[in-house]
């Protein structure tokens, strides 16, 4: 070959390494970016969660709460403790959609085993929710009164966790944090098949350059 057909033939190698390389960049900024998001929205979500749990709340954060006009006095503090979950996952709705939409990308970019940390903080939300709810339902029509304190107990555990099993759920919401910020960290690192194929176009046209 002479050395213009070599020039030529660099040429072309250098052209397919660069569109190569350019398209990986593309991927990989687009990885980087869904990663950078995922991370910053899981940790919003299991401090949200942290925060639902939580138990105490101020005297005021209970005032907004609606009340019928003929409610027993006696269910103001269980009612204001029921209340006091929803209204900070309501708070917390927008953190928790981003999360859910940060799940379906992680699942269409690193595949469908990355969605197990989301549904494990997802549906700790609803459970609690759904719980708080229910039992405000009960309690305002009476159907509270007619549980057991152990089945009461039961069921504001799925809030508040109990014992043993609240810091089970604790290390549960920590850990599927941790399991997401695991599966995005590599994403926020030059992949280095990016890295490789840089070398080698660099090295290509420092070939043209000295003509082979």
């Amino acid at each position: 070959m002479t050395v213009t057909e070599l020039i030529q033939l660099g040429g072309l190698c250098v052209a397919f390494y660069g569109l190569r390389t350019w398209r990986l960049q593309l991927i990989g900024k687009r990885r980087f970016e869904i990663a950078e998001e995922t991370v910053v929205a899981a940790h919003k979500a299991g401090d949200d969660l942290i925060w639902m749990r939580h138990k105490g709340w101020d005297k005021d954060e209970a005032d907004d709460r609606p009340r019928a006009p003929d409610e027993p006095e006696r269910h103001e503090r269980r009612l204001n403790s029921y209340y006091i979950p929803i209204k900070r996952a309501q708070a917390s709705h927008d953190d928790f959609a981003a999360l859910a939409k940060c799940s379906l990308l992680c699942s269409a970019y690193f595949g469908d085993a990355a969605l197990a940390p989301f549904n494990v903080l997802l549906t700790h939300r609803d459970m609690i929710v759904a719980t708080a709810e229910t039992l405000t339902l009960m309690t305002s029509s009476g159907g509270l009164d007619k549980l057991a304190p152990e089945q009461v107990e039961e069921l504001e555990s799925r809030i508040w966790g109990r014992g043993k099993g609240a810091l089970d759920e604790l290390a549960m919401i920590r850990g599927a944090v941790a399991a997401i910020d695991a599966l995005c960290r590599p994403a926020l690192a030059l992949p280095d098949d990016i890295a490789a194929i840089k070398r080698a176009a660099a090295w290509l046209v420092e070939r043209v350059k000295r003509g082979f």
